[in-house]
């Protein structure tokens, strides 16, 4: 099987969450400062790096996620080349990494609190990204994701 190198170019910023064995991190910043593209850009790293593993990718709204998180990813993959290294899905939202080593899943977290309490993916879990926090109704549905 043939291995593609690609470069990625992350700011010095955001080194702390590579390097560091943290398991939870708060990125704050203003508008267009670079977070969401960032932090896909790490998870697509992830991805391609631990194969076998998913992804799950979360907003309060799934209504908002195919216009932002969804979106961006799909934008990553085709900036960087990486078409042929994941499939795209629409209905549910998803990307598959090819050969079915692992899967970026979208899910809303607010309302109903089953939601994310039956979500069920194929392999271990690697990275949960919940964008726009301050969206939650509440503390609960954010420990109902964690």
């Amino acid at each position: 099987m043939e291995h593609k190198s690609i470069t990625i170019t992350m700011p010095e910023v955001y080194r702390p969450i590579i390097e560091q064995t943290n398991r939870t991190f708060l990125i704050s910043g203003g508008r267009i400062s670079g977070k969401s593209k960032n932090t896909y850009l790490l998870a697509i790293i992830l991805s391609l790096n631990l194969p076998y593993t998913d992804i799950l990718v979360a907003r309060a709204n799934y209504g908002d996620i195919e216009t932002s998180s969804y979106n961006e990813l799909k934008a990553i993959i085709n900036e960087y080349e990486l078409n042929n290294e994941y499939t795209i899905y629409k209905s549910p939202l998803r990307i598959v990494r090819r050969m079915n080593a692992g899967t970026i899943y979208f899910t809303g977290a607010s309302g109903d609190e089953d939601r994310t309490k039956g979500f069920m993916s194929q392999y271990k879990v690697s990275i949960v990204i919940v964008e726009e926090t301050q969206q939650l109704k509440d503390e609960n549905e954010l420990m109902q994701l964690e």
